[in-house]
């Protein structure tokens, strides 16, 4: 299904093979009688630009040989720009993870160039890929990235658009409140700089989070006016986008009349563009719509159309609505033999990640589609055929009433029977759940007390000893040591040694339990903890918003004991040069990021969760109902995300 996302640093508008094959045959002409390889290069990155929604594999290819060319001359900005083509054709071709990789790098070396504007590009496509896979709150870290980008850079169309893109995610997410919030902020810059693209693409997705809650006609009022704005554009891509969505309010208004002409609308144009795999989209549910309107000819073509589309590019959203609606459409008109084999091709493609054997399924039923589609001249409008089938499907639908009736009056009986027992049950789970966040609670505060303990015991037992230990090796220094050759250096080594195991106990006192998170909160310990690491080899900055105030005593425990890991293990492990730790807080959640540019590693395999602490981590923010997420290749760095729910 198409995206409202307007993220508008990613990709503009490659709808454009179909109105540009005289500059395609214009640009191969160019690259042959080019003699330089930085004028191949921009040769090739054009058309691997046209070419990247309709073929991108050979986009892939144009934006391969540019990047060898790139590195030939050896201008590193040319190979990020290459990096960054692959990237785009990836995605086209659906393979996210050669997509993030290849941003990855692109994005390493426009970091290394300090190129801001390239960055902030480089940083939404691998936002716009973890959105694509669904991966929302990643997305989020990385847009609030490019927003304190765009605000240093203080470009408000950066600005906007991001407010526009966070927005959007925040409507996948249905938090309504945040959605509404960032929108709102992003129209205003758009008015502000009357940007129409800010505007609109702010007012859709407005519409869309009303939609979403079912607010039926305020989302049709800003679907509306967003349209408005995208036709004084003549932005045709994001017109289909939103009569589509107009289609699908109107459909749930009962409008259906007007949501076949939205629908019409949409089709029309994606048709004059040249975009197949939404003409497929829009045909389904054209097809949906007029079976419904009981307009059985026209719906019988249009779902044809859409399932042979489907069928080609594995895309089972279309194929789902188009099998159920043509199902639909035998049974009325008495096939039940078809009717059958569409409503089992229904069934199957429900589950869009479909195992091996629920493919082999498909190829199947398939099979059975084609053989319907040859035998296609038998009349399914044939009057003796359908009333006789009529006939028999009305004794099966007697039948079918008296065993339901049977069922709903046996599962009723049951229902009564357990009502006791599952309330029962309620209270059980209730009070499971209460016992469950009380044994946490323990478990984190028994944890810290031994830290205490274990602390104190070093501070004031170990600590002085030594203490004593150093008064009394001072007084026999004065005293009583024989003054040979070699007994001041023995005793200036001794002392020596002293100075440092009472600085050693120190140091291991405070870090098991710091004075500045208990004195002056989470933010503080942390800048602590950090200010003592060297900065020759690695840098390391935090930002934190919204922490004004001690936390929750667990989750700031938790937290600190968190960061404390990691960055011991960025010291141990990763080899890294840069370390970001980014600490956000609203009144429903805390976020937390903690990335380096490290050597990375494979974050698929489980095995290499083992030995680093990951699973450690892991466990603590379990223990405070929180979400913890580690995405790393191997030489692309690591990005840790944790989100600790507040409410």
């Amino acid at each position: 299904m198409p995206k409202l996302l307007l993220l508008f640093f990613f990709f503009i508008s490659f709808n454009l093979f179909a109105q540009n094959t005289t500059a395609v045959d214009s640009l191969i002409k160019d690259l042959a009688l080019q003699q330089s390889d930085t004028g191949k290069i921009k040769t090739l990155s054009e058309l691997g630009f046209i070419y990247a929604t309709n073929n991108p594999s050979l986009s892939l290819n144009y934006a391969n040989k540019q990047k060898a060319l790139a590195d030939k001359v050896n201008i590193p900005k040319f190979s990020a720009n290459a990096l960054n083509d692959m990237a785009i054709a990836s995605y086209y071709m659906g393979k996210f993870n050669d997509a993030l990789e290849y941003n990855k790098a692109a994005l390493k070396i426009r970091e290394s160039l300090g190129n801001k504007t390239l960055i902030v590009s480089s940083l939404n496509k691998i936002a716009i890929i973890y959105q694509s896979i669904g991966n929302y709150d990643t997305a989020i870290v990385y847009q609030f990235k490019i927003l304190r980008l765009a605000e240093a850079l203080e470009n408000e169309k950066f600005i906007g658009n991001t407010y526009n893109n966070i927005a959007a995610m925040y409507v996948n997410l249905h938090n309504y409140d945040k959605a509404e919030y960032y929108a709102k902020l992003a129209v205003n810059i758009g008015l502000k700089i009357n940007d129409k693209y800010i505007t609109a693409g702010a007012l859709g997705s407005i519409g869309k989070n009303f939609d979403n809650q079912n607010k039926l006609d305020s989302a049709k009022f800003y679907y509306k006016k967003s349209n408005s704005l995208f036709i004084e554009l003549n932005d045709l891509e994001k017109q289909a986008i939103i009569y589509y969505y107009l289609g699908i309010i109107f459909k749930k208004s009962k409008e259906n009349e007007a949501s076949l002409n939205s629908y019409q609308k949409a089709y029309e144009i994606v048709k004059k563009i040249g975009n197949e795999n939404d003409m497929a989209l829009y045909e389904a549910n054209i097809g949906e719509l007029l079976v419904e309107l009981k307009k059985y000819p026209q719906a019988y073509q249009s779902l044809i159309n859409a399932i042979a589309v489907g069928s080609k590019i594995h895309n089972w959203e279309i194929l789902k609505t188009a099998y159920n609606s043509l199902s639909l459409y035998h049974f009325i008109a008495g096939n039940n033999d078809s009717g059958f084999i569409y409503q089992n091709l229904f069934k199957a493609s429900v589950d869009s990640s479909l195992s091996a054997k629920n493919s082999k399924q498909i190829t199947d039923l398939q099979s059975g589609y084609d053989i319907e589609k040859k035998q296609n001249a038998i009349n399914l409008l044939n009057k003796e055929n359908t009333i006789q089938k009529l006939t028999i499907n009305k004794n099966k639908i007697y039948l079918g009433v008296v065993l339901c009736l049977l069922f709903v009056s046996i599962f009723i009986a049951y229902l009564i029977f357990n009502r006791n027992q599952i309330r029962q049950s309620n209270k059980l789970q209730a009070e499971i759940i209460v016992q469950q966040d009380l044994a946490t609670k323990g478990i984190i505060d028994a944890e810290e007390r031994e830290r205490k303990r274990i602390a104190g015991d070093l501070h004031d037992g170990v600590g002085q000893l030594f203490s004593t230990v150093k008064m009394n090796m001072e007084i026999l220094l004065e005293k009583f040591l024989v003054k040979e050759p070699t007994a001041d250096m023995l005793a200036e080594k001794t002392m020596a040694l002293v100075d440092e195991s009472c600085s050693e106990v120190r140091s291991i006192a405070h870090q098991i339990m710091p004075n500045a998170l208990m004195k002056a909160g989470l933010v503080s310990a942390v800048r602590d903890f950090i200010n003592k690491i060297p900065t020759n080899k690695l840098k390391i900055a935090i930002q934190a918003n919204g922490i004004n105030e001690h936390l929750n005593p667990s989750i700031e425990t938790v937290l600190y004991r968190v960061i404390q890991e990691s960055v011991n293990n960025v010291i141990k492990h990763a080899d890294a040069t840069q370390l970001d730790i980014t600490l956000l807080s609203d009144p429903t959640e805390i976020t937390l990021s903690i990335e380096d540019n490290g050597r990375g590693f494979d974050s698929t395999d489980p095995q290499k969760f083992e030995g680093i602490g990951l699973k450690n981590m892991a466990s603590r923010i379990a223990l405070i109902k929180g979400s913890f997420d580690v995405s790393s290749n191997t030489g692309n760095g690591t990005l840790i995300a944790i989100h600790i729910p507040l409410v």
